[in-house]
């Protein structure tokens, strides 16, 4: 049994390139050491030898930027290689995990690394991600908005493989499609060419037996490089001594198979890499002339050349018909062929938290605002955010958001997080002050004198929101001295508030906060005011404007009939564990602390959700790996305190403490739990508002053990085979059933496979047969949220930065989320859930995330699907939460006067969701961008504050698009219609005032 060519062969193109990993398993300067000698090496080869014609770096551009910065003397050279179209550069700006970061975070990726490229010659419009973990179902999209029209990857292709070619269409949910080409054989299968011809025919002799059946036209890809890897210089001679022995009758010139394996192992620096075992050749020569006797007959009269990804697009364009290839749809996270290393969603949970963190400020808030602000005639921090943006994309590298790298390079992404965040809050800060001067702060005449203080709440979602409030508020007087105050709205109407002491100032700090920078009544600028002492009030604000603030006002008190009604109760004496709002009953069990949900819209009750669960992990920062003898704890009878520490009309929050005996690592043989333990101290709150249909819990942990994973469940007791995720623009559905692990002939074997499976009929691992390179995963991206939905009812959890869930394949259909996987290894070989290594086998005392850390989701039930309710808004909301700001009462005496309440902007109807309003990156346009998340086609409501002109339709790419049909608005209103699943981006300009 053995591969047979299918096609005759006329051409190999041998795309030569390096994968250059930015920072991995050493940090980021010694991989520049080595880059920069690399592309020092490439320039002087290009230039000397003419025949050297073409190099590809790797799709990202940041390897020049990181270049330049060392050697920017040489810019003209690249640039004279990049204009000539022997330096392929771009589009990318990194290669970033796909699941990790954000789908606006992907398209400012394409957006930069465009500018980058175009700045040094073309950009390479090919969709080149060669070593990502899987491929988020938009990709097409994303790709499709800046003119490419191809992509090219590795893992994660379709389980259906063995029945696919090398070639197909790939569509996303939108119809969007690009031809996709499947690295089948690794983006390193031609790297370190001999410069011995009879051993480079042996090397390549595998990859074209692999790539050879599947190829829909006459020529197969050969990528020659691989991580870090320099040019070789032999290759042209190389290439022309090929190309004349293949033009021989006799392809081998006289030898056998045998003697040609044989001159490859003396040829070759490490034997193993390529056979993964060190054979003797003549013991297996039968099975090599059975192998690869059709591919040497198949290898008369064709020709090397050396070329593009594009060269190679272009000619199966020229024979094939594109339109008859079969399509794959949606996202691509099989481990069926490669494996996708779907440990890396876990693997320092901090990195997400911090990296969901500074997305959100820098996506939601600091570039909407500082553009409301332009609006209003501040100037745009242009610097200032591409700035922080760069901080930002350098972290989302598969190596560095995946969190599979040494401590040190983890180390140096904190700081990123913690400059991109510094750069935002200035910037948010900024744009906050100038729409605080626009606006008219004086309370309305009905709040009773004197006023106390006043602070704005800022909604950054696109419809009126209404959710909780907590704002600190710095005050001349001691708290006490404001008891019997109350809050009153931007009209003037009382509403429920919760008024406490604020926390204590330390004395020592007061020197840098009692100076509080507030607009004064007179001219708006600042002035300075001794407050001493800090009043922390909650509330939950009804309808805040879309994209936009409504003012507050802490005042005296008229009478007790002005006193609001509030609709949350909660139980009394003995019955302090439960409280509802108009939406849920909530029951905490004292026994274990679990939450009893009772949803009143839905009717359906969920028990016991909020149990936590430890198991152990041998594994390492790619993958998990239970040990052979596991052993789970819970807190299923734990007994924990509970404390009802917030009760009010507007929020009652219970804190659960405590504490989790586990073992403390794992065993010294790897294959169980040490017999030591250690105690996890465990603190959650749990709150339930007024009028707001969700349960916020956050939990805090302080992790003393090693080797293990930590996640918290959510049985939710539905009907339901498939569950929903948040994922770059689009909802995805996943079968909750595992893959089934049907073991057989891999698609894409090495030599090994080939050589056990059909010569000897036998595994080549014992005990393991051939086929997945990984256990398929049962565990799963998410952006915001997960949910299991029925016919009549479902349960969605949101999450802040906590990316991984799984919902489990039992009775309960329970929800799981992973809080922490505390590993040691940045890789290792001795795994049951992956074949081999993903990496070097290094320590990685950091990954086992030792210390405190603090955890935050909601629990949201709805009434039917979660496309009949407005659930997605509150998975955004909770994800974003509101803001408030205290100010001064003022009223701007020259400036356009805004009132106290007030929308900048908002989009209707509920499926179409915000993903960017910035300024133009040429003209002076705005740019808005959103999408639909629900898959249903609608008649678009875009609403702004200000008068748009020259509106028009454009690309991802903020290029002028021919679709959709827009209705250019007379006033303030533009309508269009968005398909299923569409990002949709406009461009408009402010209509001049006569």
């Amino acid at each position: 049994m053995g591969f047979v060519l299918t096609k005759p062969l006329k051409q190999i193109i041998v795309v030569s390139h390096t994968h250059h990993d930015r920072e991995w398993y050493l940090p980021f300067e010694d991989f520049r050491w080595q880059l920069v000698k690399n592309v020092d090496q490439l320039l002087d080869l290009m230039e000397e030898d003419s025949r050297y014609r073409h190099f590809t770096l790797d799709g990202q551009t940041i390897v020049l930027e990181d270049y330049l910065e060392i050697r920017p003397e040489n810019r003209p050279r690249v640039e004279s290689l990049a204009k000539d179209g022997r330096l392929l550069i771009g589009p990318w700006y990194v290669l970033a995990d796909e699941f990790l970061v954000s789908g606006e975070a992907l398209i400012r990726n394409l957006l930069l690394g465009h500018q980058q490229a175009k700045a040094l010659g073309p950009v390479m419009k090919v969709g080149y991600v060669p070593d990502l973990f899987g491929h988020i179902a938009q990709l097409p999209q994303l790709l499709r908005g800046f003119g490419i029209d191809s992509s090219v990857f590795w893992r994660g292709f379709d389980d259906k493989g063995e029945s696919l070619p090398t070639e197909t269409r790939w569509q996303s949910p939108d119809g969007s499609e690009v031809l996709n080409v499947h690295l089948g054989a690794s983006y390193g299968i031609a790297s370190n060419l001999p410069k011995d011809v009879d051993a480079t025919l042996a090397q390549l002799l595998m990859p074209v037996t692999i790539l050879g059946p599947r190829a829909t036209s006459s020529a197969i890809l050969l990528p020659n490089g691989s991580d870090h890897l320099p040019p070789q210089p032999h290759l042209p001679g190389l290439i022309e001594s090929l190309n004349q022995r293949l033009k021989s009758s006799d392809v081998l010139a006289g030898q056998s198979l045998g003697d040609v394996f044989s001159r490859l192992l003396t040829t070759m620096e490490s034997p193993a890499s390529f056979f993964e075992f060190q054979p003797d050749v003549k013991q297996l020569e039968g099975s090599l002339t059975q192998l690869f006797s059709p591919t040497v007959e198949s290898l008369k009269g064709v020709e090397f050349k050396h070329g593009t990804l594009r060269d190679y697009l272009d000619i199966v364009r020229q024979e094939v018909d594109v339109s008859e290839l079969p399509v794959i749809h949606g996202e691509q996270r099989s481990s069926k062929h490669f494996a996708i290393l779907p440990g890396v969603l876990s693997a320092r949970i901090y990195l997400k938290q911090a990296n969901f963190a500074s997305q959100m400020l820098l996506e939601r808030w600091a570039e909407p605002f500082a553009t409301i602000a332009w609006w209003l005639g501040a100037p745009y921090p242009t610097v200032w955010l591409k700035r922080a943006w760069k901080f930002l994309l350098k972290n989302h590298p598969h190596d560095s958001i995946c969190g599979c790298s040494i401590d040190s390079v983890h180390e140096d992404m904190e700081r990123r997080y913690e400059w991109c965040q510094q750069l935002t809050n200035n910037v948010l800060s900024d744009a906050i002050t100038t729409i605080i001067k626009h606006a008219d702060t004086t309370p309305p005449t009905s709040v009773p004198e004197p006023c106390f203080h006043s602070f704005l709440v800022f909604n950054p979602h696109t419809w009126a929101h209404t959710d909780v409030v907590r704002i600190i508020l710095h005050t001349e007087k001691p708290a006490e001295s404001l008891k019997g105050s109350t809050l009153y709205d931007a009209v003037g109407n009382p509403i429920p508030a919760q008024i406490t002491p604020g926390p204590q100032i330390d004395s020592a700090l007061h020197p840098f906060i009692d100076q509080h920078h507030l607009p004064s009544p007179e001219s708006g600028e600042p002035k300075s005011i001794k407050l001493e002492h800090t009043l922390l009030v909650t509330f939950v604000a009804k309808d805040v404007p879309s994209l936009g603030y409504a003012s507050y006002h802490l005042a005296p008190t008229l009478s007790d009939k002005e006193q609001a009604k509030s609709a949350l109760k909660i139980g009394e004496g003995s019955d302090q564990l439960s409280a509802e709002n108009p939406f849920i009953q909530l029951k905490l069990s004292p026994s274990d602390g679990t939450l009893t949900l009772h949803h009143k819209p839905s009717k359906r009750r969920y028990k016991r959700l909020l149990t936590f669960e430890d198991t152990g992990d041998v594994g390492d920062e790619y993958n998990y790996c239970p040990p052979t003898k596991d052993r789970r704890v819970t807190t299923h009878r734990t007994r924990p305190t509970i404390r009802l520490v917030e009760q009010g009309p507007v929020v009652a929050t219970w804190e659960i403490t405590s504490s989790l005996t586990v073992p403390e690592e794992a065993a010294t043989s790897r294959g169980s739990r040490s017999t030591n333990t250690t105690k996890l101290a465990l603190r959650t709150l749990v709150s339930i508002y007024d009028g707001v249909p969700r349960v916020d819990v956050s939990t805090h942990i302080n992790n003393t053990a090693k080797d293990h994973r930590f996640r918290v469940l959510f049985p939710t007791s539905l009907k339901a085979d498939t569950a929903w995720a948040d994922t770059p623009f689009h909802v995805t559905e996943r079968p909750i059933k595992a893959a089934v692990h049907e073991w057989e002939t891999p698609l894409y074997p090495t030599l090994m496979d080939l050589l056990f499976t059909y010569a000897f009929q036998s595994p080549a691992v014992p005990g393991k047969p051939l086929g997945w390179f990984e256990d398929a995963s049962t565990t799963h991206p998410q952006q915001t949220f997960v949910d299991v939905t029925s016919e009549s009812a479902g349960l969605m959890i949101a999450s802040r930065g906590l990316p991984e869930y799984e919902v489990l394949d039992d009775k309960q259909r329970t929800i799981a989320i992973t809080l922490l996987r505390a590993i040691g290894w940045l890789s290792r070989n001795d795994l049951t859930t992956r074949r081999g290594n993903a990496g070097p086998s290094l320590a990685t005392h950091g990954a086992q995330c030792l210390g405190p850390h603090t955890y935050h989701y909601a629990i949201i039930p709805h009434k039917g699907t979660w496309r009949d309710s407005k659930t997605l808004r509150q998975a955004q909301a909770f994800a974003v939460p509101l803001r408030s700001i205290q100010i001064s009462q003022h009223k701007p005496a020259s400036l356009e006067t805004l009132s106290g309440r007030h929308s900048f902007l908002s989009i209707e109807p509920d499926n179409l969701f915000l993903s960017a309003l910035k300024k133009a990156e040429k003209i002076g346009s705005t740019v808005l961008r959103f999408y639909d998340a629900c898959g249903i086609e609608v008649t678009a409501r875009v609403q702004t504050s200000i008068t748009p002109d020259n509106i028009a339709a454009a690309t991802l790419a903020e290029e002028p698009s021919l679709t959709p049909e827009l209705q250019f608005p007379t006033s303030q209103t533009m309508t269009l219609t968005i398909t299923p699943h569409r990002i949709q981006t406009l461009m408009f300009q402010l209509r001049k005032r006569s």
